[in-house]
């Protein structure tokens, strides 16, 4: 990896955003539906090959789905630590994890500003970065992120990720700079974070970044909460122990996101491709992994199915263009097996289907036909997890159970076997 005395700013770790909908969990609990006197403590987990050490960085925030002013009163950034062995416990606390911790290293804890000022309104639809703050990270490169609001939002549209596969805690009351948020106060904890959308480094290493698009299998569904031990979080352990120069790898997908339309899963890929990739510096490359949803949820008749194999590709082409007009490179994943032991009425995995599997193949055709004339190389996780006697199923070893989702051996087959080259070729850009 080259370096540069030229220092810039280069984003560190994100979350694809959306709206916060009841019908989908995605709520934080009745007491703090608005955040009003609220707490609200985060930890999120740096992707870099880098070891532990000093670092500079500055936070995305945002308000990105609210329709009325998000107030931010007080902010603070610190190191995690483990929940300790006294009578300080929580009956939410994970002591196995540093991630999704609500305890601080007291001495690392210090505060944000806002353009000087320790509080700012975030208007509605609006992105805000914080000042920038240095802080120095321990081996695990976990931040957490603790936001006070005091009067929180006048309308109930919030902003969130909600498969964050990670503890957030939420009390009442102004407990920002405490080193433990304290039982009591309605103290509770969701696997949601809320109004964060990056971290950003200063640094004067060239590092470049592969942004990753796609639904609820590269999220992490069906992972450790609090263990980052996503596909994306695996294949960079590989990566590490490796000789390669690594490329950051953030992560944007959203379990439930689809290609073609809005729903619960947010926006489709090309009204986000601006927000979630370019607005990102050092993003030099895109993997997109998603289909699943699209062809899963549309009607099972011949027509509908190749009105979705025709728009499915067509994006695809449209996103490859995109990428090439910025200078990205463009790589690519078939899509993953999907289908139940029942095929026909009332089957287990909703999306199984006879035509359903007809389109996944036909579009998995495509994309390995194209994968070295329209994009720049192939991820083919369908190869690796499909189940060799019945190629519309997982691997039984890799299946979570709901015949969707991988589980965490299936996540670590999809990092073994992710083509490292692909690395290299960032590198070389």
């Amino acid at each position: 990896m080259s370096t540069t005395t030229s220092e810039k700013w280069t984003t560190v770790w994100t979350a694809m955003t959306q709206q916060a909908w009841a019908v989908s969990d995605h709520l934080p609990p009745e007491p703090f539906l608005r955040f009003e006197n609220t707490t609200l403590r985060q930890t999120v987990r740096v992707t870099s090959d880098r070891a532990g050490g000093q670092r500079r960085l500055r936070l995305h925030l945002c308000n990105t789905f609210g329709t009325s002013d998000l107030g931010i009163t007080k902010a603070t950034v610190g190191v995690p630590e483990r929940p300790p062995g006294d009578s300080d416990v929580h009956h939410q606390d994970d002591a196995k994890h540093i991630s999704g911790s609500r305890f601080v290293n007291v001495d690392s804890l210090q505060s944000v500003s806002f353009s000087g000022q320790p509080s700012v309104a975030i208007p509605a639809g609006r992105i805000l970065l914080s000042d920038p703050f240095d802080i120095l990270l321990d081996d695990s490169k976990t931040l957490t992120v603790t936001l006070y609001f005091a009067n929180g939002l006048a309308t109930d549209e919030l902003t969130t990720h909600p498969g964050s596969r990670t503890q957030s805690w939420l009390c009442k009351g102004d407990q920002s700079e405490s080193a433990s948020l304290k039982d009591g106060a309605n103290l509770c904890s969701v696997h949601h974070w809320y109004f964060l959308a990056g971290v950003e480094e200063y640094t004067s290493v060239d590092t470049r970044a592969l942004a990753l698009i796609g639904d609820s299998i590269t999220d992490g569904r069906c992972s450790t909460d609090n263990g980052n031990d996503r596909w994306p979080d695996l294949l960079l352990r590989r990566a590490q122990a490796s000789t390669l120069s690594l490329p950051l790898l953030l992560n944007q997908a959203a379990g439930g996101n689809c290609i073609l339309r809005e729903g619960t899963g947010g926006p489709p890929l090309l009204e986000r491709f601006n927000r979630d990739i370019l607005s990102h510096p050092g993003v030099s490359a895109v993997l997109l992994f998603a289909g699943v949803n699209d062809i899963g949820t549309a009607p099972t008749d011949e027509t509908s199915q190749g009105e979705v194999e025709e728009s499915l590709t067509n994006t695809f082409k449209q996103v490859a263009q995109r990428c090439r007009a910025v200078d990205l490179l463009v790589f690519i994943s078939t899509i993953a097996p999907f289908c139940g032991p029942d095929l026909q009425e009332t089957p287990i995995q909703s999306y199984s289907s006879p035509s359903r599997e007809a389109t996944r193949q036909r579009v998995n055709s495509w994309i390995r036909e194209s994968a070295t004339t329209i994009f720049d190389g192939l991820v083919d996780f369908d190869s690796v997890l499909r189940n060799p006697d019945c190629a519309g199923r997982l691997l039984p070893a890799y299946d979570s159970g709901d015949y969707l989702h991988p589980n965490v051996a299936g996540f670590q087959a999809m990092a073994d076997a992710f083509p490292l080259q692909l690395f290299e070729k960032l590198q070389q850009k």
